[in-house]
């Protein structure tokens, strides 16, 4: 087990760099639904970890989330709201534009 970990830890080969992006993933995912759960806004998480993933799989993979995060956030209830909404929009189209 513990050479599995330092592989992990290491993040040399390429199921140890894909492992890390799905536990990125996963930490993403907990926040996106606790958002949904309680009504609040992780905006800076989420465009701090927007460039952390380093496999292309991995990339993919947060695309989708990010995207269905947009698509799945409620309709803005102020100013404030509306101009984070548009910020998101556009930090998950830039990041499909490049792929």
């Amino acid at each position: 087990i513990y050479e599995l970990w330092s592989e992990y830890e290491a993040a040399e080969t390429k199921a140890a760099k894909i492992v890390k992006d799905v536990d990125k993933l996963e930490l993403v995912m907990q926040a996106m639904e606790y958002e949904h759960a309680h009504g609040v806004f992780f905006d800076d998480f989420f465009d701090s970890t927007m460039d952390r993933f380093t496999t292309e799989t991995g990339k993919q993979w947060a695309n989708a989330v990010y995207a269905k995060r947009v698509s799945s956030m409620p309709p803005p209830k102020n100013a404030e709201d509306s101009n984070n909404n548009k910020q998101l929009n556009n930090n998950a189209e830039e990041s499909n534009r490049q792929q």
